[in-house]
């Protein structure tokens, strides 16, 4: 749940409020709340315009005065595909600002008009429930993470102070708080490992009990291999757990999510913009492969012939065949039905598609396409 806004707020309050992630991209256009006090009498066009021209990029003023005109205008005005430009150049940006040295004040800012302009952009993007069997519901908890599905029931990642969950068949829970969670993974059919890209370790669940795997960086992914455990840390490193030795260097700069798909593990950079690494197991060598039109790859999620990838920056589910050539999207970013914000996780189950979405929650579920 965001926190309750008024319906006026004024800019220096919208601007400097509390870059917390929980709660700072809570404002969106069409929640029908003005931003007052703004004191620049340029339209949201020419502020654009200027960006474009590269003059405003890094100014934090020029940056949150665009956001609250688009969050009150509510549309656009000039062509969509100047807008679209201006977007992508600053997901771009936002992507940048991620690796190791960025400011983490402007991202956040480049991030929030990001949300503001696709809120707007993609209306256009039509969507036909009918066509994908399109279901929704709400993941129990604050800002979920991700979800995975066992043979003895549901698992779930919250950012609340009990931030690990599981549901059993017959609907009973369980809670735990451990560290800081972003990521689940099965190993084999009983056991299922917690990975992070920000507490040192990961979490193993295994015999109706919890162990701790430990390491000097935060590990994203816990797999098994040839009946040995081997684990990926943040820093794109894959290790063999016992004995401690290195595995495959990955050379990326860190991981802030990744999967095992039978002999690959793709790695996946949110400040790679338009990119993903994938490592080969067999051979032990990795290589960088390009998304476009996708941006900002969180999860993806491989089939026989196809790969589903989501886009933190976009929304959507975007479909590759085997050779990485781009073939469909559908569904579009927001809130509303059919509508996704920010998706974390996307996992296949019994003929469908499911994408959790941070920013609201929800639960968004299509037939595999």
């Amino acid at each position: 749940m965001g926190v309750k806004i008024e319906p006026e707020i004024s800019l220096a309050a919208y601007a400097e409020g509390k870059r917390n992630a929980l709660t700072w991209y809570d404002l969106l256009p069409g929640d029908g709340v003005a931003i007052t006090s703004i004191g620049d009498e340029r339209t949201a066009e020419e502020i654009a315009a200027r960006m474009l021209d590269g003059e405003s990029f890094a100014d934090s003023r020029a940056l949150d005065v665009l956001t609250a005109k688009l969050i009150n205008d509510n549309q656009l005005s000039g062509p969509l595909e100047t807008w679209i430009s201006l977007t992508s150049e600053i997901s771009r940006r936002m992507a940048a600002n991620l690796n190791p040295g960025g400011d983490r004040a402007l991202r956040m800012r480049y991030q929030r008009l990001v949300y503001c302009l696709r809120t707007i952009i993609e209306r256009s993007i039509e969507i036909d429930p009918e066509s994908h069997g399109l279901t929704e519901w709400i993941l129990p908890g604050t800002k979920p993470w991700d979800q995975l599905r066992c043979a003895r029931g549901q698992w779930w990642i919250t950012s609340d102070e009990q931030n690990i969950h599981f549901m059993d068949d017959q609907g009973g829970e369980r809670h735990w708080s451990i560290g800081l969670p972003t990521q689940l993974d099965a190993l084999g059919t009983e056991a299922v490992a917690v990975g992070s890209l920000y507490s040192n370790g990961a979490t193993i669940f295994e015999n109706g009990d919890w162990s701790y795997l430990a390491h000097d960086a935060p590990v994203v992914l816990v797999f098994e291999l040839d009946r040995r455990r081997l684990f990926l840390d943040f820093h794109g490193k894959i290790w063999f757990d016992r004995p401690r030795s290195l595995f495959l260097d990955c050379n990326v700069r860190q991981v802030h999510f990744a999967r095992r798909f039978d002999a690959s593990v793709y790695l996946l950079n949110n400040g790679d913009f338009g990119q993903i690494t994938i490592a080969d197991l067999g051979q032990r060598t990795t290589r960088r492969v390009a998304v476009a039109p996708l941006e900002v790859c969180n999860d993806l999620v491989k089939l026989e012939q196809t790969h589903f990838l989501i886009d933190k920056q976009q929304g959507g589910i975007f479909k590759y065949d085997l050779d990485w050539n781009f073939e469909e999207r559908i569904l579009r970013f927001g809130r509303q039905f059919g509508e996704i914000m920010d998706p974390v996780s996307i996992r296949y189950h019994k003929g469908r598609l499911q994408v959790v979405s941070w920013l609201n929650g929800k639960v968004t579920e299509v037939d595999a396409f």
